[in-house]
């Protein structure tokens, strides 16, 4: 996924291909989006509100706020600008795709290429259908070391050291999962990770 630093650099011209469809469709994902969404989309694009409410009003979107409402809301960015007509989902590829035809060759060769799954056993184990706003490359190593620490059941021997980085996302990923499936126990562990990452 991309950064603030890059996004920075994308246009702002209007790239929709249906206008109309551009107008229901940015409504829709941002009157459905959380308060927290909406901060981090604008902070993401590096645009004010009024901005982000010109989109669905004209119906025109650039490629720079397409690509922060795909990161934020888990949607194809081809769908916000009508070129296609299911929403799919936001993935690494998707994104790269979407530049690549805006004509942001030179800019992604600046970019280091997402890093593929290794082993079918990861890409089984994590639901790529949970939408959970955060992208591998923005989980900071330390909040990964204290959701591996909250994550532990209490008078366990840390298995820290033995875990790839791989692991430790997927370990977050399931405990949040865990929670929303109302798994016994999953509330408890949820809380402290969410404990041990706000102390």
């Amino acid at each position: 996924m991309y950064d603030q630093a890059f996004i920075k650099q994308l246009k702002q011209s209007n790239i929709s291909a249906d206008g109309e469809k551009t107008k229901q469709r940015a409504k829709e994902y941002w009157k459905g989006a959380s308060n927290a969404d909406k901060d981090a989309m604008q902070e993401l694009a590096g645009i004010s509100r009024n901005s982000i409410y010109r989109v669905y009003e004209t119906g025109n979107i650039s490629v720079k706020v397409a690509v922060a409402f795909a990161q934020i809301r888990n949607v194809d960015p081809r769908y916000l600008t009508g070129e296609i007509d299911e929403p799919g989902e936001c993935s690494d590829e998707v994104l790269r795709d979407f530049l690549m035809a805006h004509g942001y060759e030179k800019l992604l060769q600046t970019q280091p290429r997402p890093r593929r799954r290794r082993g079918k056993a990861a890409a089984a184990a994590e639901p790529e259908s949970i939408d959970n706003g955060v992208g591998e490359s923005d989980v900071p190593d330390e909040l990964v070391v204290l959701a591996v620490e909250a994550a532990v059941p209490e008078n366990s021997p840390n298995p820290m050291r033995q875990m790839s980085e791989d692991e430790m996302l997927l370990l977050m990923r399931s405990i949040m999962l865990r929670v929303k499936l109302n798994a016994p126990g999953a509330k408890e562990r949820a809380d402290r990770l969410i404990a041990a990452l706000l102390s």
